[in-house]
């Protein structure tokens, strides 16, 4: 018969903990991907054992593999683990040092691998074991408990439009759409811009240089479907010409992939970038 006994422990202290961290929503790699592409990156360092706050993990990769848009730490672990036939060295394991270490459970393959934008780590390999062990180690310590000796792509993002747009949205809560891709010379000319540093919020288009961050648009009710379309209005022109149809959706899935939504919670932690800065900075030391 499977044994249980081991992600049901999990599951229960889980469940018992007042640690808020585990109820926290888990985003995708292609909110962080994102945020890389529109603030721009520097050198990437792979840097291997690197002690890391779990509260610094917000992403797994390979969605609905494990995991679901809108699913927290717990709910994976609730939902969807097996945790077929894990034993007590699982325990072990999340306390240990996991350089190039396998995780001791049937089927599971590699060592645990992250990727760090910034700041917001993504786990690029360990999709089902993560949960379990943020959820265990949040609940039995806290979420400022560093897993040890991890191996983690560090990817810095531009400094100075880090800088800018830190300042100008310090006292702002609001989620916002990012543009992603290069501004055609018809939309630069639209909105008289020359950067493609483009996002949405509150109603209103801002433009960010690394100087500064301009208001480009502004409407009481604009949405950011109206903005969509605003950005596309040549694009549907045209093919509306060539079609001999009316236009009556933008969102097919080229536009989806040019306006991202990221939420508060993911630019207030990415701003929250002392461990990152210290760890990079070490790092780069050593190599």
């Amino acid at each position: 018969m499977p044994n249980y006994a081991v992600i049901n422990k999990i599951r229960e202290v889980s469940l018992s903990s007042n640690n808020q961290y585990i109820h926290t929503k888990v985003f995708s790699e292609y909110q962080l991907q994102a945020l890389k592409d529109f603030f721009g990156s520097n050198e990437a360092l792979y840097a291997r054992k690197i002690n890391i706050p779990i509260d610094k993990i917000v992403a797994l990769s390979r969605k609905h593999d494990a995991w679901y848009d809108g699913d927290t730490w717990l709910d994976i672990v609730q939902q969807h683990l097996h945790g077929t036939d894990w034993n007590d060295a699982v325990f072990d394991y999340c306390e240990s040092s996991l350089f190039e270490k396998e995780f001791p459970a049937p089927g599971a393959r590699g060592y645990l691998e992250l990727t760090s934008y910034n700041g917001l780590a993504l786990c690029d390999n360990g999709n089902h074991r993560l949960p379990a062990m943020i959820c265990w180690l949040a609940s039995k310590y806290n979420h400022k408990y560093e897993l040890k000796d991890v191996s983690v792509n560090l990817i810095p993002f531009d400094n100075q439009y880090m800088k800018t747009f830190k300042t100008f949205y310090s006292d702002l809560t609001s989620s916002i759409y990012l543009f992603i891709g290069e501004l055609k010379d018809y939309q630069k000319e639209l909105f008289d811009v020359t950067t493609s540093q483009i996002f949405f919020m509150d109603n209103k288009l801002y433009a960010l240089s690394e100087s500064a961050v301009q208001l480009i648009f502004e409407k009481r009710d604009s949405s950011i479907d109206q903005i969509k379309r605003m950005f596309y209005a040549k694009e549907a022109k045209i093919y509306e010409a060539k079609k001999k149809q009316p236009i009556t959706d933008l969102n097919d899935e080229h536009e989806k992939e040019r306006w991202i939504e990221i939420p508060n919670y993911l630019l207030i932690k990415l701003f929250d970038d002392t461990w990152f800065n210290n760890t990079y900075l070490d790092e780069k030391d050593k190599q």
